[in-house]
């Protein structure tokens, strides 16, 4: 019973997300060609990238090791949330007829492009961010004191984290930090950036001090995440296990 409650409000809140969704597509068909398309299209992201945290987000899914089951988890409703919004939007092309105009066939690709390519994306983008930035703070704050005190999986835990958190940190410094010169050996001359061995672009320079040191802590986290790991598996406890 206890368990009943959450699941059911999830259930709801992905229902809500739905609507909304197909809200958007609603005020997409009833929108005149003169008109701004902004507030639909919007509505529909902000719809998605909602329902990616409804469907991941629950109070034990802050450890990295259970991502992978929460993502499994989501796929089946996800893609019936995408599956039904398409539909919907196909059924809305009677709404985009206007008296003396030829119908616009083109509709039906417009709505396969929002659902299936900017709705899934914000959807994953939504994830991405939750299991890459917020669920490793979320695990740092609340296992530290354990992992402080030594207990072996919350000091994996939390080493865990802080290596996805930095290289996140790394990823955005190798993106943002020499954007001249096109996206040919991006990565290349970020890492080449980031060593010293040569300057970056004018401004950039706060950016490489930020990711040599990014990269140095992940250097050291790693090193302390391998002992922490050997630690745990020792204590009898598979480390790649989520945590019960």
């Amino acid at each position: 019973m206890r368990s009943r409650g959450p699941r059911l409000l999830r259930w709801l809140l992905w229902l809500t997300c739905l609507l909304v969704a197909c809200y958007g597509l609603w005020l997409l068909a009833r929108t005149g060609s003169q008109d701004s398309y902004d507030r639909p299209i919007w509505t529909l992201l902000a719809a998605d990238a909602a329902m990616g945290l409804v469907l991941f987000v629950s109070p034990d899914c802050l450890d990295p090791r259970r991502f992978p089951s929460r993502l499994s988890a989501a796929v089946v409703p996800a893609g019936s949330a995408l599956l039904i919004q398409l539909l919907v939007g196909f059924l809305l092309f009677p709404a985009t007829l206007v008296e003396g105009q030829d119908p616009d066939r083109s509709w039906y690709g417009v709505v396969a492009l929002l659902v299936l390519a900017l709705g899934l994306g914000a959807f994953l983008l939504a994830v991405l961010v939750f299991a890459l930035v917020i669920g490793p703070i979320g695990t740092i704050a609340v296992r530290s004191r354990a992992a402080v005190r030594g207990q072996p999986d919350a000091r994996y835990a939390v080493l865990l984290s802080a290596m996805l958190l930095l290289i996140v940190t790394l990823a955005v410094c190798l993106v943002t930090i020499d954007p001249v010169g096109g996206r040919s050996g991006l990565v290349t001359r970020g890492v080449l950036l980031l060593l010293g061995v040569s300057e970056p672009a004018e401004g950039r320079y706060a950016v490489a001090w930020v990711g040599r040191a990014a990269l140095a802590a992940l250097v050291a986290v790693g090193v302390l995440n391998v002992r922490a790991r050997r630690r745990l598996k020792a204590t009898g406890v598979d480390p790649d296990a989520p945590p019960t």
